[in-house]
């Protein structure tokens, strides 16, 4: 639960016999521990997480995205993070003019500049910020190194998890 001044102050003033507000319900529900919103990324997130040279072809993004069932694929040049490959940009870039898939590089198709974090941030900072901003994964950083990924089916993960749910494989 992200507390906010609303509700500390709906806490304060509350009669012990009054109801709590349906935010507060709603809060109560979600958090049966008060201090998970404040766990770090580093307890959710996927560590180690399979990467690319941009110089590669994207054909080979592809495939290697394909074979490991994965949607994001940090981008590295020179072993330093530099962007992020998605499913989406792959099939774009198919509809490029330029598109050759013989000579079309992930350099050619990727997204530079994603959204990154230390693994040390708070996961309920972290899922805010992607709902936000509509994205779809977060790459984590220590000491200017990728170190994981969190992305939005680990989100969808952990709320199974949270409550409960079993998976389901397709």
């Amino acid at each position: 639960m992200i507390r906010t001044k609303k509700t500390e102050r709906s806490q304060k003033t509350s009669k012990p016999d009054s109801k709590p507000e349906k935010r507060e319900l709603e809060a109560i529900r979600l958090s049966p521990n008060k201090d998970f919103d404040v766990r770090p990324i580093c307890d959710f997130m996927t560590h180690r997480p399979i990467t690319i040279e941009a110089s590669k072809l994207i054909v080979d993004a592809e495939k290697l995205m394909i074979e490991n069932r994965l949607r994001h694929l940090p981008v590295l040049h020179k072993g330093n993070l530099i962007g992020i490959l998605m499913e989406r940009d792959v099939n774009l870039s198919k509809n490029f003019k330029a598109y050759d898939p013989k000579t079309f590089t992930v350099l050619d198709g990727y997204m530079p500049m994603p959204y990154t974090t230390s693994s040390k941030t708070p996961i309920a900072d972290v899922c805010s910020f992607m709902a936000a901003n509509k994205f779809p994964c977060v790459l984590i950083l220590e000491n200017k190194k990728l170190v994981g990924i969190f992305t939005w089916v680990d989100g969808l993960k952990l709320v199974a998890k949270y409550f409960a749910i079993p998976p389901k494989e397709s």
